[in-house]
């Protein structure tokens, strides 16, 4: 890049991908695994050892909190941005010492054109479409500086919403209570 060394790694890697365990297609969960995981780890396994090399940089991987959300007919999504936010803890372990500074942000509702890119079940694609501004407690740009922020002062974790901050702290403390409490609202929100 015009004989300069890269310092800042993006990975916003994501494709929606929804509908219950069983009906997802093996096909469409490899498309999913493809670019929302495989997508992060050839980003990492590429661009991390420069910066090592380097001595400095950073890495932000786009994540979220279905990481660790676990919400229902979400599991191929769910599964691909749990294994980024893995990635994202190992690269940090493997890099502390070396200037390396590793962010995973894991935003919950974002308005982007991840549900128009995505392979949502009809049923459920005119609720997502809704549920990005009706449930949006932030917007993209805002997330961007919050997140660069982060990787500024060396934060792993970047949850830029107030329920995403509680949806990790639940789950931790009272994980049955959490799965409990997922599963009933999202049924009735299904509805």
């Amino acid at each position: 890049l015009l004989g300069r060394p890269v310092t800042l790694v993006i990975n916003n890697a994501g494709v929606g991908l929804g509908g219950p365990i069983g009906e997802v297609s093996l096909e469409d969960w490899h498309w999913c695994m493809n670019v929302n995981l495989w997508g992060v780890i050839h980003g990492c396994h590429y661009f991390a050892p420069q910066l090592r090399d380097l001595g400095y940089g950073g890495i932000i991987n786009v994540a979220s909190a279905a990481a660790f959300g676990s919400a229902p007919e979400m599991a191929a999504y769910n599964v691909t941005k749990a294994g980024v936010l893995a990635l994202s803890e190992t690269l940090s372990s493997e890099l502390t010492g070396t200037g390396v500074k590793i962010t995973a942000l894991c935003p919950t509702v974002v308005p982007t054109n991840i549900v128009e890119n995505g392979r949502l079940p009809e049923r459920r694609r005119d609720f997502a479409r809704s549920a990005m501004t009706r449930y949006a407690l932030t917007n993209a740009d805002q997330v961007a500086r919050q997140t660069l922020s982060a990787l500024d002062r060396g934060e792993l974790y970047m949850l830029p919403q107030i329920d995403g901050r509680l949806a990790w702290r639940l789950k931790r403390l009272t994980p049955r209570l959490y799965a409990r409490a997922i599963g009933e609202a999202y049924r009735m929100l299904a509805d």
